[in-house]
């Protein structure tokens, strides 16, 4: 399997062939995907995916909120710009459910869900990632994963990934495995 690889995401490559290799034949749920690279990616491989993303952006990420800013200003959408990458590579059909709201309030309709991976790449503060650490875990059959985005000490893209870094050791301590920028701790 290769990589899709189209404009919108921040997911390198040799992040996204992480994802499409720990993916393969899970079910998974994505905290966060912006425009899809990292949901389209695992499609490839896995057996279904939930999907969760408010597509508002995020405070701690100014280019991204400025993003939807102006693609809201323009009439466009970030949402309608994800479900067409969907379309365009005809990933939809393992996609089990797409939620357009913020993490708390999917986690409250998904609350018995069970799954074998959680990828977060969502609200990047402290609190953001704490939250979703401490609400998605629980949802990890054993011997599952629950991994995230963006784990760097220092500055990227623009945004400070410090608290990213941070909310993972104060969680779950150092990670099982750092592949680039993707935190990986095995359930």
């Amino acid at each position: 399997m290769g990589i899709i690889r189209f404009n919108g995401g921040t997911v390198s490559d040799s992040e996204l062939l992480f994802l499409v290799d720990i993916a393969k034949d899970k079910e998974c749920l994505e905290i966060g995907t912006y425009m899809g690279a990292s949901a389209i990616n695992m499609l490839q491989t896995c057996k279904s995916l939930i999907v969760v993303d408010n597509w508002t952006g995020s405070k701690t990420q100014p280019e991204q909120l400025k993003e939807f800013e102006l693609a809201k200003l323009s009439g466009r959408s970030i949402f309608r710009h994800f479900l067409s990458n969907l379309e365009k590579r005809e990933a939809a059909d393992k996609v089990k459910a797409i939620l357009q709201m913020d993490s708390g309030e999917a986690e409250c309709l998904l609350c018995d869900y069970k799954c074998d991976l959680v990828f977060i790449d969502a609200d990047h503060s402290f609190e953001g990632v704490k939250r979703d650490i401490e609400l998605w875990k629980p949802h990890v059959r054993s011997g599952g994963i629950i991994c995230g985005h963006d784990y760097i000490n220092g500055e990227s893209r623009g945004w400070d990934c410090t608290q990213i870094v941070r909310a993972v050791h104060e969680l779950l301590g150092k990670p099982n495995k750092v592949i680039d920028t993707i935190w990986v701790h095995y359930a």
